[in-house]
């Protein structure tokens, strides 16, 4: 019997500390946040996707955020690790219209930019980024 109660101890244990993360709930990773113009003005809709940059050695994972009214912010616990990364942006203008034909309510609005890449080196922290694009 004491040795079912010592066992029951240690998964007790071990389920508390994986729900208190042991100190890294956030998987290591980091938030980024920032603000997204597009000639000077806020970026009304989009998406911002943050890719490791393999060939600089950076082998952490991905991210993803959307914008909204300019701003974007990745959610906790599904940042950057910090090093290179590829940050691929795309904006619409918000409008929502309706696709001729289909019965498809568009509502992001049409295109400004997409897949534009910046090539980006993170700390390993928390940090702010804003991306002030122009036409190519």
């Amino acid at each position: 019997m004491r040795g079912r109660g010592a066992a029951l101890a240690l998964v007790v244990i071990a389920v508390g500390a994986s729900i208190v993360g042991c100190g890294h709930d956030d998987h290591g990773t980091y938030r980024v946040d920032g603000r997204v113009t597009w000639k000077g003005q806020p970026v009304p809709n989009g998406l911002i996707r943050f890719e490791p940059d393999a060939s600089a050695g950076n082998k952490g994972p991905g991210a993803i955020a959307p914008i909204e009214q300019g701003r974007y912010a990745t959610a906790r616990g599904k940042g950057v690790v910090g090093g290179r990364y590829q940050v691929i942006l795309s904006g619409y203008d918000g409008v929502p219209f309706e696709s001729p034909g289909e019965g498809f309510l568009n509502t992001v609005g049409k295109p400004l930019f997409v897949n534009r890449v910046e090539e980006v080196d993170f700390p390993r922290e928390p940090c702010t980024r804003d991306f002030d694009l122009t036409a190519p």
